[in-house]
C-alpha cells in the first residue's frame, strides 16, 4: 500500500492533488485547522467504501476553507 503523501527535501511531506482514500476505515474528517493546513492543493478526493455516516464529515473533509 502506498502512502497518501510524499516527502520533500525539506524533510517536511505533501499530500497530492488527487488524494485517493478509499477502504481506509475513515469514520471522521478530523480537525479543520489540519485539514486546511495539510489539504491545501488537494483539488480530487476519493473516500470511497469508508465508514463515514454524517454528510457534514464529507463536506469538512473535502480540505478547502471556508470563505
Amino acid at each position: 500500500m502506498s502512502l497518501p503523501y510524499f516527502f520533500v527535501e525539506s524533510g517536511s511531506f505533501r499530500v497530492p492533488e488527487v488524494l485517493i482514500l478509499d477502504s481506509c476505515k475513515i469514520t471522521s474528517a478530523g480537525h479543520t485547522e489540519d485539514l486546511n493546513r495539510l489539504c491545501s492543493q488537494v483539488t480530487e478526493l476519493d473516500l470511497t467504501d469508508n465508514s463515514i455516516t454524517n454528510w457534514s464529515e464529507i463536506g469538512r473533509a473535502s480540505c478547502k476553507e471556508r470563505v
